[in-house]
């Protein structure tokens, strides 16, 4: 009775632990059913984008360098004609003061335009006529207000006062105040890469120019300013200073509106009707005398391969700087030791550089720009690289000793090289013949 008792028990423990196996694992079944389900439900993850390495390490553009590099509507509602660069300039102090007319063309009615002047400068006011107008400043950047809408075809001026002492920044300097070896004041502006805004207030981008520009600087009288154009006179304030008045008679970007300021001597040439001026340094004038006889050589190889000098009415001028050099428009920098090559690194002749969006530079930079810089990153307008055209050799001085066509490069009638120039990818072609403004009205406005 004992052994049945027994039996009995265990097969009941059995039979309620079989159950409750059974029980658990239909429970865990019906709680895996729905994450199996939701598991199918659910899409597969798209591979993500491989990331080269150039690319990963790129930095994010801050909003001062998308508000400079975008073309936004109140850049674009406006279309640049003209500006009045009036400034005084205190060495002792390395300070500014001053006012830029800006004319402009309204392209759509609207009640405000963006302009841009380096937060570390002051507004003093703007004004359209007598009416004092109210801005908004974003860093750099400066949204001008209308009391009324500005109508689509109407052309406004407005003046633009402001003062501070500018930074110096950039690769140049951006505005510098230094002094020459004998000690005198020697103040220059370079601010491709920084902006032109860095120490003046302008639409400081590179889709609109204005078609001309004046250029006064007032100095102390005894030094002497040198910038872009034909130079216009001087005039004694009778206060110690002395205004230098410039004209610029073509259309300009914003960074190559430069000032040279110091105790430069000045000497001359010409080459037909175009005027070439120099101004040095007193202690270096025997040396430039000997390395800047090669302009005019170099002029005429230009205007042999490229044509005519496109600011003949501006005339050519050549500056001595404390930095390597600058194109500046018909107001070229040097600061190149007096020697060939760059910086005393001889090359036996004169390389140009072309740019696949930009016609060859140096002389006759800025002619031209592009009409969009759509896919040219808004930080660094310049970063494609330039490839180098052929080299035209210094020693050609005069028309008819430079050749008509440029030296070969390569034996063109190796059959494996011309199966090899085949096979290669085709470049872009520079263009070799620069025509004025006159000559292409289509392209003189964008």
């Amino acid at each position: 009775m004992a052994t049945i008792r027994k039996h009995f028990v265990g097969s009941v423990l059995c039979t309620v632990c079989l159950w409750a196996a059974v029980a658990a694992s239909a429970q865990t079944a019906d709680q895996q059913q729905p994450k199996s389900n939701a598991a199918a439900d659910k899409p597969a993850e798209k591979p993500k984008p491989r990331i080269r390495p150039n690319d990963a390490g790129s930095p994010i553009p801050t909003r001062a360098e998308l508000l400079r590099g975008a073309y936004g509507p109140f850049r674009a509602n406006n279309d640049l004609l003209y500006y009045h660069l009036d400034i005084r300039i205190d060495p002792e102090r390395k300070f500014l003061s001053g006012k830029n007319t800006i004319r402009f063309r309204m392209l759509k009615d609207g009640t405000r335009i963006q302009l841009d002047l380096t937060d570390a400068l002051a507004i003093d006011k703007i004004l359209l006529g007598d009416t004092a107008l109210k801005y908004d400043r974003d860093g750099a950047a400066v949204f001008v207000n209308f009391p009324h809408s500005l109508h689509a075809g109407q052309i406004y001026s407005i003046d633009f006062y402001y003062s501070g002492n500018p930074p110096e920044t950039g690769r140049f300097g951006g505005f510098t105040f230094k002094r020459d070896p004998s000690g005198h004041v020697w103040i220059n502006t370079a601010c491709e890469e920084s902006g032109a805004s860095v120490w003046w207030p302008n639409k400081d981008q590179w889709r609109d120019e204005v078609e001309s520009m004046d250029i006064s600087v007032a100095i102390p009288s005894d030094l002497v300013d040198v910038s872009n154009g034909k130079f216009i006179g001087k005039t004694d304030l009778g206060d110690g200073y002395t205004r230098w008045d410039w004209r610029v008679h073509y259309p300009i970007n914003n960074y190559d509106v430069s000032l040279n300021i110091g105790n430069y001597v000045h000497f001359s040439d010409q080459l037909g009707d175009l005027p070439l001026d120099f101004y040095v340094l007193p202690e270096d004038l025997g040396k430039a005398k000997t390395q800047f006889s090669q302009a005019k050589g170099m002029i005429e190889a230009y205007q042999h391969y490229f044509g005519p000098y496109p600011f003949a009415k501006d005339g050519y001028k050549l500056i001595q700087a404390p930095y390597s050099g600058m194109e500046h428009q018909s107001a070229v920098t040097y600061g190149n030791l007096f020697k060939n090559g760059y910086i005393d690194r001889h090359q036996p002749a004169l390389r140009l550089h072309h740019h696949p969006r930009e016609r060859p530079r140096v002389v006759w930079q800025q002619h031209h720009r592009p009409r969009s810089r759509r896919h040219v990153d808004p930080r660094r307008l310049d970063h494609l690289p330039r490839k180098p055209l052929r080299r035209i050799p210094l020693g050609h001085r005069r028309r008819h000793q430079i050749p008509q066509r440029l030296p070969s490069q390569g034996h063109q009638h190796a059959p494996h090289r011309r199966r090899a120039r085949r096979q290669r990818r085709p470049h872009s072609r520079p263009v070799l013949q620069m025509r004025s403004h006159a000559q292409h009205p289509a392209q003189r406005r964008r």
